[in-house]
């Protein structure tokens, strides 16, 4: 009955969080919080208007693949209803984010009860999964805070099951869920995850070696476990090229990253900063530098943590044994140097030091045998050792309390503490740093400090007292659980309301669902954005404060041009930081000028005319020319007298249609206007599909171009029959219509990774419903999860 209550009031906590971002209308101020809602607004939005999953981003860089965005935006909710968007109904698309949040928030409860389970009483149990859970604050960073290590502790709970009963069937589940998990995660970060995989079971196998042994040599290799690894693998392979098929086009301009995504050894150990230890004290003082990442899991932890470490056992050394190892490697050691030579996909990885916050789930499970040692019936032979740690605890709270108020009240301390974060540049500029706000929290985190300090004393006090009653102690640790829930939740609220904003009545047509707009011609930048597009910028800007502070020149926190498919805004350049663009407009911006960096060369009107913005993205020519090769395209695009009148189009040709085309040996002047005005009008628009009706009343046939990215994946119909798709310009495409009238469809679409999508979501539905099942057993039974069977 306890477990079942205790389990049940985290529950409806983490639903008194999320009703009251959703009642509240509370949107992630900026950084990757807001990226994450922008981009998933952009997906679900699409899934309602054109009833399919976006493969294309048509707002962003003049466009791009969606592939690598699918991946990161995702939840395991959020992924069913892109292919069920009818279950949106009329909701409001920040509702479902919301709400999404919550489910995966689920997924991290019941992993971390069950895994906490094995090894603790209830009460540890409790501790454990407030901790954790309660800590997951996403309002700035959602990858780093939450989504690297939201699956991880079920995945844990799952491999101890394989190692329990010796069924393939959880080496399978273990294996697909951490694919899974990649779900609305980066993409580097699989390598990742593995390996804390790997070291947990390690260490596990290292501290039960005889047990894991005898496992291990009774396990039966037939044909169920051939079936399992290879599912397992395949769940692997299906993961990653859900997020990488079709980006073989894009060329990454990220920082220390090669163009094929790679990183190299000092920016994989120094990238970021935070690779030492000063970041932890945000453990005592509540409060990080960096706003938009906090390391932050309730007052208790780091005293618990110390008593942890004293009163460790054999069972449970594994939990040292794997925080110690993640913490080394977070640190910038030479264990960092072997992870990266010896680790499969690891130089793929940056930012170690971020790893922290699931080091940090690992210190709650260490701190929750420090919770067992404090607050659990002992031996009197134990009660002066546990006085004693609690009180030196209790002293140690004192002295980060001390610490904070004098930090707090010196301008000269403060710029001493915000310096000593190693936050190397250009990581610097994307972390929110406001030292008034950090003056308060500090002030803030000091009386928390002093307050669990007193409870921790008074609480081991009468824990250990003879002269209590059994009842009396139990209720002890009762009110100290009670006093961490307290403690977290309003941490939790808080950040809820200091990163986030509130949305109200005239600007909520923002996140409800919207047909996507049209439009004509490219705008050189955000301040040039017009119609929809501008009303849904302008209305952003006004409940957005960091969006709006960041547009009157100031800098804080970081944004993304992925916010332009929220807007609706088709810019021919970037306004906000940008990391990828497809090769082919890559190679016409170089055409251009020379340089590196997603950067439009909007100097040159004819570049700016080809990219539709001097002109229409659509526009139609009499004749088509064909150029060898794109190096003999350049002088003919960068001659002083061409100004983007003639089209000209380059390979891939297809087969048989060469005779429609005409080679260019530069028989006419570049001066030549060959463009002609056709009435057209464009019936339908998405992220897949462009339908254009267009009249061609000439006699002859003319051709149509769109300033719209080339991608192998385009195919065009007209009329209803297939016709070839050219590369035009470098960087765009075109077709050739007939005379008469046509109805031109441009449709990007892959079949293999509409298939990819649509296993995924059936995958996430089966996880949610057997999440569901271990959450109704948790909240109705007590029980030991050895004993659980699939």
């Amino acid at each position: 009955m306890t477990a079942r209550l205790l389990f049940l009031c985290i529950v409806a906590l983490e639903a008194a969080h999320t009703a009251t971002a959703i009642l509240l209308h509370r949107v992630p101020s900026g950084h990757d919080g807001f990226q994450y809602f922008a981009l998933q607004y952009f997906f679900l939005n699409n899934a309602i208007q054109a009833h399919e999953v976006a493969q294309w981003i048509p707002y962003m860089t003049q466009g791009t693949v969606a592939t690598l965005w699918y991946g990161i935006q995702g939840s395991f909710l959020h992924t069913i209803v892109l292919q069920l968007p009818w279950l949106a109904g009329g909701a409001d698309l920040l509702s479902i984010y919301h709400l999404a949040m919550f489910i995966d928030e689920l997924i991290l409860l019941t992993g971390t009860w069950l895994l906490a389970r094995r090894f603790f009483d209830v009460p540890a149990t409790c501790f454990v999964a407030l901790s954790v859970v309660a800590s997951a604050v996403w309002l700035d960073q959602p990858y780093w805070n939450f989504r690297l290590y939201y699956a991880v502790p079920l995945v844990l709970e799952l491999g101890h099951r394989f190692l329990d009963t010796g069924r393939w069937r959880w080496a399978f589940l273990t294996a697909n869920l951490l694919a899974l998990q990649t779900i609305g995660n980066l993409p580097y970060l699989i390598p990742l995850t593995s390996f804390v995989v790997f070291t947990y079971f390690t260490c596990y196998a290292a501290a039960q070696r005889n047990n894991v042994l005898d496992r291990l040599r009774s396990l039966e290799w037939n044909a169920r476990a051939a079936t399992a690894i290879t599912g397992g693998a395949l769940s692997f392979a299906a993961a990653y090229a859900c997020v990488t098929l079709g980006t073989e086009q894009l060329v990454n301009f990220n920082v220390g990253r090669s163009q094929t995504g790679t990183t190299s050894l000092s920016y994989f150990l120094s990238y970021g900063g935070f690779t030492d230890l000063r970041k932890w004290n945000d453990l005592v003082l509540r409060i990080s530098p960096a706003l938009d990442n906090t390391l932050y899991a309730g007052m208790l932890l780091a005293p618990l943590l110390v008593a942890g470490l004293i009163a460790i056992d054999r069972r449970r050394v594994h939990f040292v044994l794997t925080a110690a190892l993640l913490l080394l490697f977070t640190l910038s050691t030479p264990l960092s140097r072997l992870v990266y030579y010896a680790w499969p996909g690891m130089w793929y990885f940056r930012h170690i030091g971020l790893v922290s916050s699931l080091v940090k789930v690992l210190f709650c499970f260490v701190a929750g045998i420090g919770f067992e040692f404090l607050f659990k019936a002992n031996p009197a032979w134990k009660r002066a050792a546990i006085r004693a740690v609690a009180v030196l605890g209790a002293i140690g709270l004192g002295a980060g309390a001390w610490w904070a108020m004098n930090t707090a009240s010196s301008a000269t301390a403060l710029n001493r503490y915000v310096s000593s974060i190693t936050v190397d540049e250009p990581a610097r500029s994307l972390h929110v740093f406001d030292r008034g706000e950090l003056a308060r929290r500090l002030r803030q985190g000091a009386g928390w400090a002093m307050t669990g300090a007193a409870v921790l004393t008074v609480g081991a006090l009468f824990r250990t007292s003879q002269r209590n009653s059994t009842r009396v102690r139990d209720a002890v640790s009762y009110a100290v659980l009670a006093f961490v829930a307290i403690d977290l939740y309003q941490f939790k609220f808080s950040y809820l309301f200091d990163r986030s904003d509130g949305i109200g009545p005239a600007q909520f047509h923002v996140v409800e669902p919207s047909p996507m707009p049209y439009s004509y011609r490219r705008v050189s930048g955000l301040q040039h954005a017009e119609g929809v597009a501008r009303s849904r910028l302008t209305d952003t800007i006004a409940f957005n404060h960091l969006l709006r502070r960041r547009l009157e020149g100031q800098h804080y926190g970081s944004h993304y041009w992925t916010s332009n498919a929220l807007w609706f805004v088709d810019e021919v350049n970037t306004t906000f930081q940008a990391d990828s663009w497809l090769a082919p407009l890559d190679q016409l911006a170089r055409t251009f000028r020379r340089g590196t960096g997603v950067d439009f060369p909007v100097e040159s009107e004819t570049a700016v005319k080809l990219a539709g913005m001097r002109a229409d993205k659509i526009r139609f020519f009499a004749h088509a020319y064909i150029v060898p090769s794109l190096a003999d395209l350049a002088p003919v695009l960068t001659n002083p007298s061409y100004e983007g009148d003639l089209l000209f189009v380059s390979a891939p040709v297809p087969a048989g249609e060469r005779s429609t085309t005409i080679p260019w040996r530069w028989q006419r002047s570049l001066s030549v206007d060959d463009s002609r005005q056709l009435p057209y009008r464009v019936e339908r628009f998405d992220a897949n599909n462009l339908v254009v009706s267009v009249s061609n009343t000439a006699p002859e046939p003319v051709w149509m171009s769109y300033s719209d990215v080339w991608h192998p994946w385009w195919r065009a119909t007209i009329n209803g029959s297939p016709a070839p798709v050219y590369r035009a310009n470098v960087a765009y495409k075109a077709v050739r219509i007939e005379p008469g009238e046509n109805v031109v469809h441009f449709r990007f679409h892959s079949a293999f990774l509409a298939a990819l999508m649509t296993l995924g979501a059936v995958n996430a539905g089966f996880w949610l419903i057997a999440v569901s099942a271990m959450l109704v057993s948790t909240a109705t039974s007590f029980f030991r999860t050895t004993n659980l069977e699939p």
